[in-house]
């Protein structure tokens, strides 16, 4: 079941919030985000919603040191995770920023709505690479998640991911201790969890995506996971740093 489908039947009744949240952690989890981030993203999922929910409402993540938290920051640092979904506002703020653009979101939007909703995963990765290119974040970044994900839901997302793409690559070759301080860039330069090679996958596919367009690369592209699995399984696995460019090889970038 998608998010939304899963919102539709916690409205109608048919499971509960507990297995509507279970559902969701495994959805997320799916798309190689770590089980910490995936609860995080559960719960800003739900608490985004239209059914009135807080976060107290939500369960309480509870990590194997004995520390809990709700989908916040915290529980995140618990796991040794920095700046995941929950300081950029995730989906709930990439709806928000398509609402705002008078685009749809909902269930009622039809195949373009879906198309839309299907279009996080790489904005997301544009938007905290440029973040990440700007220097050390700022605190809240919901905002500008928010205005981005309307911006650039109209077209021009692959242009901005092939600039941002080459400047991480850049980096990844020499100079790249400049940003050794920033937690987000590392992300992108020395990936250590699942998550991260997701985010810098979905990031160079999104940039090989501007320049074949978009219809062609549903076709000739593989998958973020295929190519984060691909790199994983091979020698050049222990080197972290070298995902990256492993990344421009394969996709022609």
């Amino acid at each position: 079941m998608t998010p939304e489908q899963i919102l539709q039947a916690l409205r109608q009744g048919s499971i509960t919030l507990r297995e509507a949240h279970s559902r969701l952690r495994q959805h997320f989890e799916g798309t190689g985000r770590t089980v910490a981030n995936a609860w995080a993203e559960s719960n800003n999922f739900l608490a985004g919603s239209d059914l009135g929910l807080s976060r107290e409402d939500l369960p309480q993540f509870q990590d194997s040191t004995g520390g809990t938290g709700n989908g916040q920051q915290g529980a995140i640092q618990n796991v040794g995770q920095v700046l995941p979904e929950e300081l950029f506002g995730g989906i709930p703020a990439f709806t928000r920023g398509l609402r705002e653009a008078g685009l749809p979101t909902g269930i009622g939007g039809g195949a373009f709505g879906q198309f839309l909703r299907g279009r996080f995963d790489p904005t997301a990765a544009t938007f905290l690479a440029q973040t990440a290119l700007g220097g050390q974040p700022p605190t809240d970044l919901a905002a500008p998640f928010a205005s981005f994900a309307g911006q650039t839901a109209g077209g021009g997302l692959g242009q901005q991911a092939g600039g941002a793409f080459q400047n991480l690559l850049n980096l990844s070759r020499g100079g790249g201790d400049i940003l050794g301080q920033n937690p987000l860039a590392q992300r992108f330069l020395a990936p250590t969890e699942g998550a991260d090679f997701t985010l810098a996958a979905n990031l160079a596919r999104e940039a090989s995506r501007g320049q074949i367009g978009g219809f062609a690369a549903n076709q000739l592209l593989p998958r973020s996971n295929q190519l984060v699995e691909q790199f994983l399984g091979g020698p050049q696995s222990a080197n972290a740093a070298a995902f990256l460019p492993f990344l421009q090889r394969s996709l022609g970038l």
